[in-house]
């Protein structure tokens, strides 16, 4: 397998290994569609994958905001900041 970026030839067993050899994704690229790894999120629009850490935070990541479609009201990073809220609460009192 040829890497799109680096020029770098992989065995071809190493491409949709869920494993990315090449460092730009590119042996992950063509895996049947929406595939990043169990690590990321695939942004539909412009198949690109970014960290599934920035999925649900209250900022588009993606260039059609589909990383914070379906997410609960608030998010992630709200309920981060209420347990903090609470955990510094209990420790104060």
């Amino acid at each position: 397998f040829l890497c799109a970026n680096s020029g770098l030839c992989i065995p071809s067993n190493w491409e949709c290994d869920d494993d990315d050899d090449c460092g730009d994704n590119s042996d992950e690229a063509e895996c049947g569609g929406d595939y990043c790894g169990s690590l990321y999120f695939f942004c539909t629009p412009d198949s690109t994958c970014i960290p599934d850490i920035w999925k649900c935070d209250n900022m588009n990541d993606c260039s059609d905001g589909s990383d914070e479609v379906g997410c609960s009201a608030g998010g992630i990073f709200l309920c981060l900041l209420c347990k903090l809220h609470i955990v510094t609460h209990v420790f104060a009192s």
